[in-house]
């Protein structure tokens, strides 16, 4: 993790890596999902987590409700004192604001992603397809983020830390329903999308949308489950990404 910037978790540097994988969590999520990939990487290849504000190890920050001011922390910090190339994943939420930073440091001039992996995410310039839930009363919004199936029970029904984490999920919500898309990837920014078989919060039309962005060659991989089916599939989805990034 940088000393300087709180944005962007490392737990296992490997300096000599020629490439950094950049991960964007999906909405309330945060670094620590992304720990076990890290230690299972090449020798050449880095992990990073981009932690967004308000999430644990990020002390006194409020989180925020607009996707581009996570998308323009995140690129922020990923252009600190570091040149080497990246490419980034992003689950749900991440997807999105991966895309949004690739496009800003492509603004700046500076060197966008090599690969984008857009997971359990609808093409970004697609309008939203259901009723927003971030303006319902607590109960109500946890009742439709309990649908997503990617938070524990446990947590569901343990009074604490849902006074912890129903700030930071009503705030990710409304920063992706209220997004309004940018433009389009730099040409030289391949994209990859990954769904779930059995997703029903993004249809296999939203997944296939992504095109528009990958400049028409844009493969989409399926897998068994729902929204939250890399964690079911971990192994497999990183060995993809692995095989994906060795000639990039």
């Amino acid at each position: 993790m940088s000393a300087v910037n709180p944005w962007v978790v490392c737990f296992h540097p490997r300096p000599g890596a020629r490439l950094r994988l950049v991960c964007f969590p999906h909405s309330g999520g945060a670094p620590a999902a992304y720990r076990a990939w890290s230690s299972q990487l090449p020798a050449w290849l880095e992990l990073q987590a981009v932690r967004y504000p308000g999430r644990i190890g990020a002390p006194g920050q409020a989180p925020l409700t607009h996707l581009r001011d996570l998308a323009h922390g995140a690129a922020g910090a990923l252009t600190d004192d570091d040149p080497r190339p990246m490419a980034f994943w992003g689950h749900s939420l991440g997807a999105i604001v991966a895309y949004e930073a690739a496009l800003l440091l492509q603004d700046r001039g500076g060197a966008g992603p090599r690969h984008l992996f857009a997971a359990a995410a609808g093409a970004p310039h697609l309008p939203l397809d259901r009723p927003a839930i971030h303006g319902l009363d607590d109960a109500g919004f946890l009742a439709e983020v309990a649908a997503y199936g990617g938070t524990p029970d446990a947590v569901m029904e343990h009074p604490e830390l849902l006074e912890i984490l129903l700030p930071v999920l009503r705030a990710d919500f409304e920063a992706y329903e209220t997004y309004r898309p940018g433009g389009a990837l730099p040409a030289g920014c391949p994209v990859t999308v990954l769904g779930g078989e059995d997703d029903a919060l993004v249809s296999r039309e939203r997944l296939a949308a992504w095109a528009v962005q990958g400049g028409g060659n844009t493969p989409v991989r399926l897998y068994p489950g729902g929204h939250f089916f890399p964690q079911a599939h971990a192994d497999d989805v990183l060995a993809l990404v692995v095989r994906t990034l060795a000639d990039a």
